[in-house]
């Protein structure tokens, strides 16, 4: 019994292999990519007025592709949270918004798929709204992304993505003075289409 799971593996590993092995390298040079990705958030500090619990997370990016090796994109990112219970200024909802340009550098493995890893620069504004508007305030802050993740061909010009961001809000955010900036991290999958203009 033994020796026939081996030999089903074996057989398994061999016939993965030549799918993997018989595809060709994507080639990404001179092309647009369009993605959208869902998936979850950190939070940071959740019980402290300037905090924010984790949570479902939403992005788009377009993507513009020179060479198969570099890529320049932007980004947007959303993600809300409701009913957060604030002894001293009431129920609180929160909503986030982020446009940021970030540079990535990729390289491709298995030939369907490739890693990448990338910085970006970009703009966080966190809006805060309480059952009593006096206490209402929206912030922005300068922000630093770090990722990384993956590409996976899937059916010709689709992909399925899944990249994991480091996110640093610098400056801009005061909520009363003396409180750290925000850092967290986010997961997030989700389709890639890539589009030919050359």
């Amino acid at each position: 019994m033994i020796l026939l799971k081996t030999k089903y593996i074996f057989l398994f590993a061999v016939v993965l292999n030549s799918i993997i092995f018989s595809q060709q390298d994507e080639q990404f040079k001179y092309s647009i990519l369009i993605s959208s990705k869902a998936g979850y958030h950190s939070g940071f500090k959740p019980d402290r007025d300037y905090g924010f619990p984790g949570g479902f997370v939403w992005d788009a990016g377009l993507q513009l592709v020179f060479s198969n090796s570099f890529i320049v994109g932007f980004n947007l990112e959303l993600w809300n949270k409701n009913n957060i219970s604030r002894p001293y200024k009431g129920d609180e909802d929160i909503s986030a918004i982020s446009y940021s340009v970030n540079y990535r550098f990729r390289k491709s493995i298995f030939k369907i798929a490739d890693l990448y890893i990338g910085a970006g620069l970009g703009n966080y504004s966190i809006s805060r709204k309480y059952s009593n508007p006096r206490n209402d305030n929206n912030k922005n802050s300068f922000t630093v992304f770090l990722l990384i993740g993956t590409n996976v061909k899937v059916y010709k010009n689709l992909f399925v993505t899944a990249g994991c961001n480091l996110t640093g809000l610098i400056d801009g955010i005061d909520y009363g003075g003396g409180e750290p900036s925000p850092t967290f991290s986010s997961i997030k999958i989700g389709p890639t289409f890539l589009f030919k203009f050359r």
